[in-house]
């Protein structure tokens, strides 16, 4: 385990068109910051803390020595092609000030994002730049046909000075520290939690937020909202809204999604509540973290059937990061044993110990 004692620091590291590994460590009290270019990132069997919510009114639990545990985020401010993670709990996974990977291929991980501010005024800017590039498309639109309501509103109530800069602003480019104050002065203004809903990739907490590339999924648990330009997902478990750009493309298949969700194409998959009664316990660190309810399938939204998160994978395994346990399949194999060898009439019944 690496820890930043104090918290709120940063790594960044640089790349130069070469390959990254970072494999089997904990890295807790700081982000994790890829600048440069990489041909690949490959993250094997790593914890990079998602962080804690608190309880009583604190936005992050204290660890025993006083250290707030927020999330490590890794954030892309660079160029990667390959984003690759095999078996690892993360935080959030995001790109800003016009980074961005290519393909983000993630397999038997959890990747969850936990809320790190109040909806309030003074409430952070994530990636400047895409609320730049997003508002300055707001204003090059204003009035045309099929404009969203909210920009149509924040345009209305934008004042021309910031309209001027942002014409002016270049895309791609970090905004002028004065362009920035301007948009920090309009949100204050704004209801935050619509603003987060038109602008996730800018204001909200994301677990995987990206304007660009593809996201592939297999057999994760994904703990927060998504935002992401193409997704592919096989056996996994979204477990808040995931708002796809590209709904032309990729696939979710054998999956458990959050209703209020724009995803392309979803075969044999079910629909359950944003952050519904799934899991035992979302808190990093329980012993049960991110292990599904034995009720779980009593959360799908308006169930056909046969329809089944428990035993909703491709070979009627759980879905999600547990996936390869097989535990469903242990289970019923077990009763038909015990079947075949028990007296006459008598059947077992499981009792879950949770």
């Amino acid at each position: 385990m690496i820890r930043w004692a104090g918290g709120g620091a940063s790594w960044t590291i640089v790349g130069a068109g070469g390959s990254l590994i970072l494999q089997g460590l904990w890295l807790q009290g700081a982000d994790v910051v890829l600048t440069g270019a990489f041909e690949t990132v490959q993250l094997r069997l790593m914890t990079l803390d998602p962080g804690t919510e608190g309880l009583g009114g604190a936005v992050f639990e204290s660890a025993i020595d006083a250290m707030p545990l927020a999330p490590t985020t890794l954030w892309i401010e660079g160029t990667v092609q390959n984003l690759v993670l095999e078996r690892c709990i993360t935080g959030p996974i995001r790109t800003r000030n016009g980074g961005a990977v290519e393909q983000l291929k993630a397999t038997d991980s959890i990747i969850q994002a936990i809320g790190t501010h109040t909806l309030t005024p003074a409430a952070p800017i994530f990636d400047p730049v895409a609320l730049g590039e997003a508002w300055k498309a707001a204003v090059a639109d204003a009035g045309k046909a099929g404009v969203d309501p909210v920009s149509e509103a924040l345009v209305a109530a934008m004042p021309q000075a910031t309209k001027d800069a942002l014409n002016a602003y270049v895309l791609g480019t970090a905004p002028e520290v004065t362009l920035i104050a301007d948009m920090a002065a309009l949100l204050a203004g704004q209801d935050r939690e619509v603003m987060e809903g038109a602008y996730p990739l800018a204001l909200a907490d994301l677990a995987l937020g990206g304007s660009s590339g593809e996201v592939s999924l297999a057999r994760c648990t994904v703990l927060g909202r998504s935002a992401v330009h193409r997704l592919s997902a096989s056996e996994c478990i979204l477990d808040d809204i995931a708002t796809v750009e590209d709904t032309q493309h990729g696939c979710v298949r054998f999956s458990a999604y959050a209703s209020g969700s724009v995803v392309h194409a979803p075969y044999r998959s079910v629909t359950v509540p944003p952050r519904g009664p799934l899991f035992r316990t979302r808190r990093f660190g329980d012993p049960n973290y991110a292990r599904l309810y034995r009720l779980a399938d009593a959360a799908i939204v308006n169930p056909r059937a046969g329809d089944s998160i428990l035993g909703g994978a491709e070979n009627e395994s759980e879905m999600g990061a547990f996936k390869l346990e097989d535990i469903s399949l242990i289970k019923r194999g077990l009763a038909l044993k015990y079947e075949e060898y028990a007296p006459l009439g008598i059947y077992p019944v499981w009792i879950d110990a949770d």
